[in-house]
C-alpha cells in the first residue's frame, strides 16, 4: 500500500511539472524577435484550447503593444471617420466566453454612432492597460478612452513579469513617477522570464482544479494557490502597495492625455463575489469601487459604477442568466449580462464624448 501511495504521488508530481514545463514552450517559440512571434491562427487555435490562464494571453497581450500589423487590425473597424471610443481593460472588456459578436463592444459598434476599439488583452492588469494607451494614441485619433477596472484582481496583476520586457513588469518601480521600461520589445530576459511569468500564472494542482467545481474546500485552496503564486511571481499582489501603485500609474495616463484635453471615463466592473456577498459585508467589499471613484473625480475624469445595473440583474434573473460558469466564481458576463452592459455604456460614453469638445481641467 506505502508503494502503491508513493508511486501515485510520484506520478501526480511528475504529472505536474510537465504540465507547467509545458505552459512555458509557447514562449519558447518567438523568444528575440518580434517576427517569431506565434502566427496569429496557431495562437488564437491555442488560446481556444487552453482558455484563460495561459501564457499565450501575455503572448497576444506583446503583440499588440509593439506590433504595428495587431494594433491596425483593432483599428480597422473604426476607418469610417467616425468618433472612435478605446476601451482597455482585460478578460471582462474582452469578452472572454461569449462570442466576438455578442460582447458589448461589439454592441455597442452594431448602433450608429462613434466606433468602437477593443483593445483589452486576459490575463491582463491596469499597467499593461495605461501601457496601450501610452503605446497607441500617438498613432490613432480616439476622441474617448474608456479604461475598465475589474475589482475582482486588478490590484493583484499590478506589475507581472512580461516576456516581452526583459521578463520584468512594464513600468518602473519604486514610488516615483511611472516609466515605461520597454518603449521597444525587449526579450533579453529568456527563460528567466518564462519562469518569471509561470512564478506569477501557476495553476493550481490538478486534484484542486478538479474539485473545485462541487467542493468550497477544493475551491478555497485554488484561490490560496492562485494568491500565493501572484505574490512570488512579484505581482504587487493588493495592499495599499497597489493602491499607491494604481495612484501612480493612473496619474501617469492622465498626465500622457492631459496635453490633447482627450476625456477619460473611468468603468468599475464589480466581482461576481461582492455581489452575491451577505449584505452585512457589501460596504466593505465596495471599498475598491468606491476608492476608483473617489480617484476618478480627484483627476477630474468621468466615472461609471456597473454595481447597480448588475445588482439590478441578479434582482430580475438567476446568477446563470448573467455570469457564466466554466469556473468558481466565474467572474465573465454571459451573452445576455453583455447586453445590459452595453445598453448600460451607452449613456455615460455619450456623455463624455459630448465633454472631448472643451478641455478638461
Amino acid at each position: 500500500l506505502v508503494l502503491v501511495v508513493l508511486a501515485a504521488t510520484l506520478g501526480g508530481v511528475i504529472a505536474e511539472a510537465g504540465a507547467r514545463w509545458a505552459e512555458l514552450q509557447p514562449l519558447a517559440d518567438f523568444e528575440g524577435d518580434m517576427g517569431l512571434l506565434l502566427p496569429t491562427e496557431v495562437r488564437d487555435r491555442a488560446l481556444a484550447q487552453y482558455g484563460h490562464g495561459s501564457d499565450l494571453w501575455h503572448e497576444r497581450a506583446c503583440r499588440l503593444l509593439f506590433d504595428p500589423s495587431e494594433q491596425q487590425s483593432r483599428f480597422a473597424a473604426a476607418a469610417d471617420g467616425n468618433a472612435t471610443v478605446l476601451h482597455l481593460g482585460d478578460s471582462m472588456t474582452w469578452g472572454l466566453g461569449v462570442p466576438e459578436t455578442v460582447r458589448f463592444t461589439s454592441l455597442l459598434n452594431a448602433a450608429a454612432g462613434p466606433r468602437h476599439v477593443n483593445a483589452a488583452v486576459p490575463a491582463t492588469g491596469p499597467d499593461f492597460h495605461v501601457a496601450m494607451a501610452e503605446r497607441l494614441l500617438p498613432h490613432h485619433s480616439v476622441r474617448l478612452v474608456v479604461l475598465h477596472l475589474f475589482a475582482g484582481n486588478d490590484l493583484e496583476e499590478l506589475d507581472l513579469p512580461y516576456a516581452c520586457c526583459g521578463g520584468g513588469p512594464l513600468y518602473s518601480d519604486g514610488e516615483g513617477p511611472a516609466r515605461l521600461r520597454c518603449p521597444e520589445a525587449n526579450w533579453s530576459g529568456g527563460q528567466r522570464g518564462r519562469l518569471a511569468w509561470l512564478g506569477a500564472h501557476s495553476p493550481a494542482p490538478l486534484p484542486l482544479r478538479m474539485a473545485a467545481g462541487w467542493s468550497a474546500i477544493a475551491a478555497a485552496g485554488q484561490r490560496g494557490f492562485l494568491n500565493l503564486s501572484s505574490r512570488l511571481g512579484g505581482a504587487a499582489n493588493g495592499g495599499e502597495k497597489a493602491w499607491r501603485r494604481l495612484d501612480t500609474l493612473l496619474a501617469h495616463l492622465d498626465e500622457q492625455l492631459r496635453p490633447s484635453a482627450l476625456p477619460i471615463l473611468l468603468v468599475v466592473h464589480p466581482a461576481r463575489s461582492d455581489l452575491l456577498a451577505p449584505a452585512s459585508q457589501r460596504a466593505k467589499r465596495r471599498v475598491f469601487g468606491d476608492r476608483l471613484l473617489q480617484r476618478a473625480q480627484t483627476l477630474g475624469w468621468a466615472a461609471f459604477d456597473l454595481q447597480p445595473t448588475l445588482e439590478a440583474m441578479l434582482q430580475q434573473g438567476p446568477v446563470a442568466q448573467w455570469f457564466l460558469n466554466q469556473g468558481p466564481d466565474d467572474p465573465h458576463y454571459t451573452e445576455a449580462a453583455h447586453g445590459r452592459v452595453a445598453a448600460a455604456l451607452r449613456a455615460p460614453i455619450h456623455l463624455a464624448l459630448a465633454a472631448s469638445a472643451t478641455a478638461r481641467p
